[in-house]
């Protein structure tokens, strides 16, 4: 059974498969104007920390494996 979500990035690259599906496939580079109270994407690291995100309710999470691309 595949992994009910995926993320990949490489380099400035992005992509996102959930329960099967192709949902983003984006390349951050092209993102040059800021986001509200926040620098463009295109600025952001390639490396370092990650966040998971929610919006205002509940959120939990399990099972989270990472991996270096090969």
């Amino acid at each position: 059974m595949a992994p009910p979500e995926i993320i990949a990035c490489k380099g400035r690259n992005v992509f996102i498969v959930m329960n099967g599906e192709d949902i983003v496939d984006v390349n951050l580079g092209e993102y040059d104007e800021p986001l509200e109270r926040h620098s463009p994407l295109k600025s952001r690291l390639t490396k370092g920390f990650f966040g998971l995100q929610d919006h205002g309710s509940s959120v939990s999470f399990r099972n989270i494996r990472i991996k270096e691309m090969q």
